[in-house]
């Protein structure tokens, strides 16, 4: 426990300065991991709380191939089910339902969402399921081979999962946050 608060820490405190100057870019959105953060403290120390309690989680794949339309024009879509059921198959072949309990959407603490057009990029997105607020993201670009670019971001995700939730507990934040700067509880 006192590990990870420890991390926690350290990650908020590396983020201060940086969180100030991209937030003064008026850079958005802000998530736990983000190597830009435009948020507060509060904000990032929520995000990963929120990470932390995650019991629950669904699973979505956004994946798309630009095709030429029936006109002969550009920017048309079709959804590319290759790449979604390779992502698929990562997904099954993790750990992630070892550290999760799969559920339907509607039933899910967080959601997870693959996104690809035309495999050119891949990012897995995790949101709050109550909120819509976006936690963390990974984003492999290019994307070289789908199936290693799915299962590294599975795993990315994992590591800071298992980082975060050794304990089911809410982490503290740091002593120099007063009562003020403390985030709502979810």
């Amino acid at each position: 426990m006192r590990r990870t608060a420890a991390v926690i820490s350290i990650l908020i405190v590396a983020s201060t300065a940086l969180c100030a100057s991209e937030k003064a870019k008026g850079r958005a959105p802000c998530y736990f991991g983000d190597l830009y953060p435009s948020c507060t403290l509060a904000e990032r120390s929520a995000w990963a709380q929120a990470l932390a309690r995650a019991k629950t989680a669904a699973v979505i794949i956004e994946a798309t191939q630009t095709i030429a339309c029936g006109d002969g024009s550009d920017g048309c879509f079709r959804t590319d089910g290759g790449a979604v059921t390779i992502i698929q198959r990562e997904i099954e072949e993790s750990g992630l339902w070892e550290n999760l309990t799969k559920v339907e959407a509607k039933k899910a603490n967080i959601l997870l969402k693959f996104n690809t057009t035309n495999r050119a990029a891949l990012t897995l997105s995790v949101y709050d399921a109550d909120s819509n607020a976006l936690l963390w993201r990974d984003i492999r670009s290019p994307s070289i081979a789908l199936d290693n670019d799915s299962a590294k971001e599975i795993n990315h995700f994992l590591v800071t999962l298992k980082s975060l939730s050794n304990s089911r507990t809410p982490l503290p934040l740091p002593e120099f946050l007063d009562d003020t700067q403390r985030p709502a509880a979810h």
